[in-house]
């Protein structure tokens, strides 16, 4: 899982929005379900490279970047059975 930051690394700066505020926002994954295993193979060779001038060579299938979960979206959350907010809410009965 990939954990994306906001535009200013760590913290919010001042052109960033009220739900821009989180430093975190969003996690991704990288899917290898598809990707070539390139161990033991030719590549193993520094002779042959993976990728000459930049360009991946055409024998290899490279891994996949996937959007997996925005932190601020609660219909995405609510699929993963969490949600933005204290944990005690569902705990304890609200104050009286």
């Amino acid at each position: 899982m990939i954990p994306n930051r906001n535009t200013s690394g760590w913290r919010p700066v001042a052109t960033e929005s009220l739900t821009d505020l989180t430093g975190v926002r969003q996690a991704d994954l990288i899917d290898i379900s598809a990707a070539t295993d390139i161990h033991n193979t030719k590549f193993d060779d520094p002779a042959n490279p993976i990728a000459v001038n930049g360009k991946l060579d055409s024998s290899i299938i490279r891994a996949e970047y996937v959007p997996f979960v925005n932190y601020l979206d609660e219909i995405q959350l609510a699929r993963l059975r969490l949600h933005n907010g204290p944990f005690l809410e569902f705990v304890l009965p609200p104050f009286t």
